[in-house]
């Protein structure tokens, strides 16, 4: 018992070192080295609660100095679709986000197969958003930084 206690009190001790470490990145660092992010969305109206989630997080980050894409698939592509009524959860107006979002330079990108299950073609998506097609989701991938999962 006494072993379990000290191996929960150690991380307490060197968490703060860790964040004082020489390599750990500042703000200012991060906002220099922009990150490539994408936040992946699979749901809109059938999970509002990971839709507004999704859309907190890009619109936070892309705030915070990083190159944020949203690739939605599954559900998520009715989204972009602009046939689709604006949702909110918790007072959240998810599609007033992904405009926001937009006008701040984010990009969306829709996965081809998923658009075309929802009968989603270019002239039914929101501004800003494209369909991707396999090279630039590709791209996408393997380019970001880090990728969020909704």
């Amino acid at each position: 018992m006494h072993r379990l206690h000290a191996l929960m009190i150690i991380p307490l001790a060197v968490g703060p070192l860790v964040a004082l470490a020489p390599g750990a990145a500042t703000h200012a660092e991060f906002q220099q080295n922009e990150k490539r992010v994408v936040v992946h969305l699979g749901s809109y109206a059938a999970d509002l609660a990971s839709a507004g989630s999704a859309m907190l997080m890009a619109v936070n980050v892309q705030n915070n100095g990083a190159d944020v894409t949203l690739f939605l698939d599954r559900d998520g592509v009715r989204l972009a679709d602009a046939r689709q009524p604006a949702l909110e959860y918790a007072g959240i107006d998810v599609v007033g986000l992904l405009g926001s979002f937009v006008a701040a330079g984010g990009r969306v990108v829709l996965c081809p197969p998923g658009a075309a299950h929802a009968g989603i073609g270019r002239d039914q998506l929101r501004p800003g958003a494209e369909i991707g097609s396999p090279p630039v989701i590709a791209e996408l991938m393997l380019g970001a930084d880090v990728v969020i999962d909704f």
